[in-house]
């Protein structure tokens, strides 16, 4: 959902794609603007309705019919209200995963580095964590 927001914003109010990232985070100084929260509620709309469908068809294909727990990753966990509004809308838990969590890392690392990671490096994190064999 992420970048389709992003695109969105950048389609929308004819900026780029950092200064879009920032205007869906509030990174620029001010808040998230209005127009900007008005665009990221048209695409979570969307977002959340095939969310909804998916869980719905998970549980009635599977003898599993409790769903207790979802774990959220990228970017846009730094929206505000979007862990709330998914705990609502799937009546469950919500956690932000933070793949630094059980890592040990150089205290020479910024916070602000560390933040960036910690949203936005959950891939590069697991790619890395990934045992290489040679055959």
């Amino acid at each position: 959902a992420g970048l389709s927001i992003t695109e969105e914003i950048q389609r929308q109010l004819g900026v780029n794609h950092q200064e879009a990232e920032d205007l869906k985070v509030g990174n620029n100084g001010g808040g998230i603007p209005e127009e900007v929260v008005e665009i990221i509620n048209q695409v979570l709309d969307g977002f959340f309705t095939e969310v909804k469908r998916s869980l719905d068809f998970y549980i009635t294909s599977t003898t599993d019919d409790i769903f207790d727990g979802c774990i959220i990753t990228g970017g846009s966990t730094l929206i505000d209200g979007l862990d709330g509004a998914l705990q609502e809308l799937l009546g469950t838990e919500i956690e932000v995963l933070n793949p630094l969590q059980f890592m040990t890392y150089s205290n020479s690392i910024s916070d602000e580095l560390l933040s960036f990671i910690q949203h936005r490096g959950v891939v590069a994190c697991g790619l890395a964590m990934r045992k290489v064999s040679s055959k």
